[in-house]
């Protein structure tokens, strides 16, 4: 009986080790399943016209708080997670960013990975003087304002062309800009495509 003794302990354990090893299978079987879940679930609560500012300086945890803020339920080490799995862990791009009812974490992490944010348009008419053209952009949301203390001679200093005068300077054509940007960006680009279209 005692020589038998030590086989009979020996196979307890081994039983004991197979079955720690389903059960550690069948758990990361089910963390994983879980986390897929996750990761290619619409998240709830977002409708059209929702959007998500990244503004400089914000990291990823940050911009959980600002997701939680919206009312979107956060779990920090899965999105962590899908942070490290879509790359996008440390490369998270400033700007605004749509959220559409259907949006998964995996497609928000990575638009925001890849700068897929929004834009905006503005049209500078042929045949506008610099007073249409400046009501406009004013009018522009939301290009920043950062001209509107400005005269026009003020203006044409502001975006590198002192000394010029306004009139005919901005090419007739629809401008792309985003949230950060202001409307002296966009005149200083409609100057130098006029000055591409003469050339």
């Amino acid at each position: 009986m005692s020589s038998r003794s030590p086989f009979r302990w020996l196979r307890l354990l081994m039983l004991l080790a197979l079955l720690a090893a389903v059960a550690a299978g069948v758990a990361g079987l089910f963390a994983w399943r879980h986390y897929q879940g996750f990761a290619d679930a619409p998240m709830p609560g977002l409708h059209d016209g929702d959007t998500l500012v990244v503004d400089p300086g914000d990291s990823l945890p940050k911009v959980l708080r600002k997701l939680e803020a919206r009312g979107i339920p956060v779990r920090a080490l899965e999105w962590r997670a899908l942070a490290k799995d879509t790359g996008a862990a440390g490369r998270i791009q400033i700007g605004e960013y749509a959220l559409k009812p259907d949006m998964t974490p995996r497609e928000l992490l990575v638009a925001m990975r890849d700068g897929k944010v929004l834009q905006y348009r503005v049209t500078l008419v042929e045949g506008w003087n610099i007073r249409d053209v400046r009501a406009a952009l004013a009018k522009a949301r939301p290009l920043k304002q950062e001209s509107t203390a400005l005269d026009d001679r003020a203006l044409m200093q502001a975006i590198g062309r002192g000394g010029q005068h306004p009139e005919g300077r901005f090419l007739p054509e629809t401008y792309v800009y985003t949230r950060n940007d202001s409307d002296l960006d966009v005149l200083r680009r409609a100057a130098d495509a006029m000055d591409r279209a003469l050339a």
